[in-house]
């Protein structure tokens, strides 16, 4: 029986044996650490203009496998800038849009050939000084100092609720006593009403504490008056008469995500700090 129980406890201490062996965590670890090459990099601005190349200069090494290729990876953003304004009021109206997404995941723009011959021995690493370009395709869309309106320009370019929100905005300031001329102002000047009509809307109590007259909008005259602000077109409201143009901007640009990567010929890569670029 002895026997027995010495040879069972063997074979247990075997099979812990291999079990240890199969899933040794060191080996993980010395695979999650293996070394991977190191690189940085500085680019000669954060600007370019589309459809030119951006030059850079990069530094790289590795102290495991060889070196096998180098590449520029850039993901691509979209940004769009919205303005309207009205130009005819005593406060300072207008709506802004600005919205970015992501217009194209990060990937592979340019690859080069490494070379021993960029050993670069006072700085005990491999230097290149290159380019990678920038599609023509990514110039910025602009349209302002708008001088004749296009409606259907407009459409293509602003959301659908663009000129509602707009309008909406502003009458819920000009409906407030306190802007009663500007709403006034705003629809007299869009030929909505004269100003002896709309005092006609008015009426007034006195205030004690000012010694003057509070004005304001009859009950029964304010779904008039919002019935002809309504009937405005957005255009006419973002008029700016002594300039003879509409306070309207729209810009469409891009931006780049851009890093160097340096691949050994295991395939573990290197990556250097990601620089944003802005395309003009």
């Amino acid at each position: 029986m002895k026997n027995i129980a010495k040879t069972t406890l063997l074979l247990i201490s075997i099979a812990g044996l291999v079990s240890c062996e199969i899933n040794d965590p060191v080996d993980d670890w010395a695979r999650i650490g293996q070394e991977v090459p190191h690189t940085v990099w500085e680019l000669s601005s954060t600007k370019v203009k589309a459809g030119e190349n951006l030059a850079f200069k990069a530094q790289y090494y590795t102290k495991g496998e060889k070196i096998d290729r180098l590449e520029v990876w850039y993901d691509l953003t979209e940004n769009k800038a919205m303005e309207a304004k009205c130009p005819f009021v005593s406060f300072n109206y207008s709506l802004s849009v600005n919205v970015s997404s992501s217009a194209r995941e990060e990937q592979s723009i340019s690859q080069y050939v490494h070379s021993e011959e960029n050993w670069d021995i006072d700085k005990r690493a491999y230097v290149i000084n290159e380019t990678f370009p920038v599609s023509n395709t990514l110039r910025p869309v602009e349209w302002k100092d708008v001088v004749d309106f296009d409606s259907e320009k407009f459409s293509t370019l602003f959301p659908d609720t663009f000129a509602t929100a707009f309008k909406k905005g502003l009458y819920e300031k000009l409906e407030q006593n306190t802007y009663l001329t500007d709403y006034r102002t705003v629809l007299v000047t869009t030929g909505e009403i004269t100003v002896e009509d709309f005092n006609a809307c008015l009426d007034s109590t006195f205030n004690e504490n000012r010694q003057d007259y509070d004005k304001f909008v009859k009950e029964e005259r304010k779904a008039e008056l919002k019935s002809k602000y309504n009937n405005i077109p957005f255009e006419e409201l973002i008029y700016k008469s002594s300039e003879s143009k509409f306070q309207i901007s729209y810009l469409k640009s891009y931006s780049i995500g851009a890093t160097f990567r340096v691949y050994d010929e295991k395939n573990n890569q290197g990556v250097s700090e990601k620089f944003t670029i802005e395309i003009i």
